[in-house]
């Protein structure tokens, strides 16, 4: 009786434990790239790349490990973006990045799905009187909070997590641990499969920013974990059943 009950609470244990973790599809820290424009390593591209901007892996500012993305918008015409595909849609699950903004200068990150396509969404940040915003896919505001009343901050990292659940209409932005914008707008399509990394704006030029340690994670779907806590609860039945038959 002992071992039954000691097999269940294992079964609950197991189960409980696993619905705990996230599972990362994507990581990125720079550390494994070449110093020098990032276009075409690891799967990484760059447009509107003109003039003297820049899309650079670089070692001169790093969150983790030695190296990150420096970013440079220095063309009156075009905004830089550099481009990475992160291979699966995430419609639940979680972005997490660090950026590093060198003045109080607008940067961006635009999500698509994985292969392209128009955007789902877009986190906008500046500082000094500026906002930290998600932007719809017709770039019409979702939700909106003043940088200055928030912990972000210039020349030096800022750590970024946003959680999108698209099931229920929901994505949740939180800086350096601190949740600051809880949005519900079932009309934004909460999927993260493609991010496209820029700053600067038409017109601006000298404008700079370093973006590290990406980690995209997602949490398993309800029917996976159905599905989950049934095999092994088979499993434990099965056991339990040899030990009674052998008696």
């Amino acid at each position: 009786m002992k071992s039954h009950l000691f097999l269940l609470s294992l079964s609950c244990f197991f189960t409980s434990s696993l619905g705990l973790q996230a599972a990362i599809v994507y990581s990125e820290n720079f550390d494994s790239l070449s110093l020098g424009s990032i276009d075409g390593q690891d799967g990484w591209s760059v447009i509107n790349l003109n003039g003297t901007s820049a899309a650079d892996v670089s070692n001169t500012e790093a969150q983790s490990g030695s190296q990150s993305l420096f970013m440079l918008d220095d063309d009156a015409t075009n905004r830089p973006s550099a481009i990475s595909d992160f291979g699966t849609d995430v419609n639940n699950g979680s972005f997490d990045f660090y950026v590093f903004p060198t003045s109080n200068n607008l940067w961006r990150i635009d999500f698509t799905n994985s292969g392209g396509g128009s955007f789902n969404f877009s986190i906008l940040a500046q500082g000094g009187s500026g906002n930290i915003r998600i932007q719809r896919q017709d770039t019409s505001e979702a939700g909106s909070i003043a940088a200055s009343s928030t912990s972000y901050a210039t020349n030096t990292w800022n750590h970024f997590n946003i959680q999108v659940d698209d099931a229920s209409g929901s994505g949740i932005v939180t800086l350096n641990g601190t949740e600051i914008l809880n949005i519900s707008d079932p009309t934004v399509t909460w999927s993260i499969g493609r991010g496209l990394f820029s700053l600067g704006y038409n017109g601006g030029t000298g404008i700079s920013t370093y973006y590290d340690t990406l980690t995209l994670a997602t949490v398993p779907e309800p029917g996976q974990y159905a599905m989950i806590v049934s095999l092994f609860s088979f499993a434990v039945v099965g056991i339990i059943r040899r030990k009674n038959t052998r008696k």
